[in-house]
């Protein structure tokens, strides 16, 4: 909650809902608790992670840098 209340302010849904959104997603194998916000090759690489999506929200940190 704190990485996306940073970066894009005052979550929806609380961090375990979220969790467990993902988890309920026939498309996805594992939830991955506290990933960083900022989604880089190297944590894709590390669990082994085929794709990155995200929702038609702003993909932006919070200095302005593009987090994709």
């Amino acid at each position: 909650d704190a990485e996306i209340e940073k970066n894009k302010g005052p979550t929806v849904m609380k961090e375990q809902e979220r969790y467990a959104a993902v988890a309920a997603c026939k498309w996805a194998d594992e939830v991955v608790p506290n990933a960083p916000y900022n989604t880089t090759v190297e944590i894709l690489k590390e669990y082994n992670i085929d794709f990155c999506v995200h929702g038609d929200d702003i993909t932006t940190m919070a200095d302005g840098t593009d987090c994709y």
